[in-house]
């Protein structure tokens, strides 16, 4: 059975930064914990709009850490107050309307401010002389976020492979198509989601249409099995394959690698010369 990690994302200011990673080095340790610093090279990759990425993180993780630090200083009713960075609190309300707020954590920094609509929220403070305090309310949530985590994912009606599938980071899916030659990935808008979804792509060309056809029909077994199922097309002798995991918002999982591998392997079989159809050619009597 493929084992799902915990996947947690870290959000802060740069100038809390080093707080936030002294968090983080907490709840790593966690056996099947996986982190997404913000800060990361794969967290934020370039050429991409920041807050279309941030929508796929949100669905790509379990749960999820914001740091508010003494970042900013602002005037509030006459008196000079400290508060988190403005695009904190924007990151924060997303990822807790996408995972809900007990798996989203805040963690405050000495005095900084709050806003209004969070004073009910029970956050985790860290004043002066208070971090081991800090350190063990962190784990607590950590380990009680891992549970809601597991009871979200099983309410939903998903097909059973799509509960191990988790999101592939940008990096982790170029190193995987170093294998898999002839695929590629595509972005695809999606304007009633305002999401852009990410497919995998393969191209394969037959020798007749006959072939084509062939290969499709010999794949349906495999797909029903793995339960993860490709859109494709055929044009006369090319079969179009694109591949995604609706389950984690149109993203690219080991569900599509694993697809990509099955049909690869089909592929390479139907069209080796040995099973490629003899032509039969037509021979000429001669003129006696």
């Amino acid at each position: 059975m493929v084992s799902t990690p915990f996947t947690v994302f870290f959000g802060s200011s740069t100038e809390s930064a080093t707080f936030m990673e002294t968090v983080a080095a907490w709840i790593e340790p966690l056996p099947g914990t996986k982190l997404v610093l913000w800060n990361s090279p794969d967290a934020f990759p370039a050429s991409e709009f920041t807050l279309d990425r941030l929508f796929q993180l949100s669905k790509m993780v379990n749960a999820a850490v914001f740091i508010f630090g003494e970042d900013d200083k602002i005037w509030y009713r006459e008196t000079q107050e400290t508060q988190p960075r403005d695009n904190v609190l924007l990151e924060y309300g997303l990822f807790a309307s996408r995972l809900g707020v007990r798996n989203t954590l805040i963690c405050r920094v000495a005095k900084a401010r709050i806003s209004s609509d969070l004073l009910g929220l029970t956050t985790v403070n860290f004043r002066d002389g208070r971090m081991l305090d800090g350190k063990a309310r962190v784990m607590h949530w950590a380990n009680s976020a891992r549970g809601n985590a597991s009871v979200t994912a099983s309410a939903y009606s998903l097909p059973a492979c799509e509960h191990v599938a988790r999101h592939l980071l940008p990096q982790e899916t170029q190193n995987k198509l170093k294998s898999f030659r002839g695929w590629d990935v595509v972005n695809r808008p999606d304007s009633k989601s305002l999401t852009v979804w990410q497919l995998l792509k393969r191209e394969y060309e037959f020798q007749t249409f006959q072939d084509a056809i062939q290969f499709m029909h010999s794949a349906v077994d495999e797909i029903n099995r793995l339960n993860h199922h490709p859109e494709w097309e055929n044009i006369w002798t090319k079969v179009t394959v694109l591949t995604t995991t609706w389950g984690v918002g149109h993203q690219i999982t080991d569900l599509d690698f694993q697809l990509a591998a099955v049909l690869d392997r089909l592929y390479c079989t139907l069209t080796k010369p040995a099973n490629r159809p003899k032509v039969r050619k037509q021979l000429r009597r001669k003129n006696l």
